[in-house]
């Protein structure tokens, strides 16, 4: 499979997901890994997987404000919905901002996340790292009390999605019996 596959996909195992099984919603968790070279000069090496910002950046202060997003709060003010109306609430377990260098690496655990939400939020902690504005402004954000300052969207480039975690077969498959019975029950009541 591997020869007939783009080069920038591997496979490395195949199996048989279980019945009812979906890629996106049968995932209880995602992790995202943003890269920012913060170097004075640039790097060529870095180029392609990672935004070069050559302010200084506060690692620290970054580390700061993402803390505050661990939790279930209302991500509103960093993304939008998969789908208009739909829920902004989200589940974050893990916020992270380590430097190694003139690299930082910025992860992100949460069982969903908006659209552009990461982006946003990097370019948020970005701003924070700069100096224009202090890690308590997140708090701002997250209860939608923040005004006059959105967050900007970082580019794409240094966005890695590198993990989803599944629970195990057996829950996927009752979790879709479920669901197939409670969709057989809407039928059968005219919903």
């Amino acid at each position: 499979m591997n020869a007939v596959l783009p080069r920038d996909i591997a496979l490395k195992s195949l199996g048989e997901a279980p019945v009812g099984f979906h890629a996106r919603h049968s995932a209880i968790a995602r992790e995202y890994r943003y890269g920012i070279w913060n170097g004075a000069e640039r790097s060529p090496m870095a180029r392609r997987t990672s935004f070069a910002v050559p302010d200084v950046l506060d690692e620290a202060l970054m580390a700061l404000a993402a803390a505050h997003l661990i939790g279930d709060h209302d991500f509103g003010g960093f993304g939008r919905p998969i789908s208009a109306g739909g829920p902004t609430i989200r589940s974050m377990r893990r916020a992270e901002v380590a430097r190694s260098g003139d690299r930082i690496e910025i992860t992100f655990e949460a069982n969903a996340f908006l659209r552009h939400q990461v982006r946003r939020t990097v370019g948020f902690l970005i701003d924070v790292g700069r100096g224009r504005l202090a890690p308590e402004h997140v708090l701002g954000m997250l209860d939608g009390s923040a005004t006059g300052r959105e967050a900007w969207r970082a580019p794409a480039r240094g966005l890695v999605l590198t993990q989803v975690r599944y629970p195990v077969d057996e829950e996927i498959t009752l979790a879709a019996q479920q669901a197939g019975r409670r969709a057989r029950r809407d039928v059968e009541d005219g919903r």
